[in-house]
């Protein structure tokens, strides 16, 4: 399958790509820092961007089939606006597959609790 990882450069999301590689999958990863990412595999195709900007998602998403978030964001609109750009990009490209996978509501409730 091809998918499109935002996250990559996280705990989880490395993880998770390097599960995707082994298992045959294609992968974009969008990253801020695509240098924090240290896959190297040659399904592995790595953008640089941001996962709030809808240019760069869907720049990303172009030719993928599914969407894996594993965004984290301790404070700021971050999650909420990745959200959006996803959206709006999956509506453009047709993508109809999207996972998102975070403590984002657990670490806010941490903060503010």
């Amino acid at each position: 399958m091809k998918l499109l990882l935002l996250g990559a450069t996280g705990a989880t999301g490395a993880l998770l790509l390097d599960l995707a590689l082994a298992d045959g999958h294609q992968v974009t990863a969008l990253a801020r820092s695509p240098e924090k990412i240290t896959a190297r595999s040659p399904p592995l195709r790595i953008m640089p961007g941001s996962a709030t900007r809808l240019s760069d998602v869907s720049a990303a998403m172009s030719g993928t089939e599914a969407v894996i978030s594993t965004l984290g964001a301790r404070k700021g609109p971050v999650i909420t606006d990745a959200t959006a750009a996803v959206i709006e990009a999956a509506r453009d490209t047709g993508v109809i597959r999207v996972v998102v996978m975070s403590s984002f509501a657990v670490q806010r409730g941490q903060l503010t609790g």
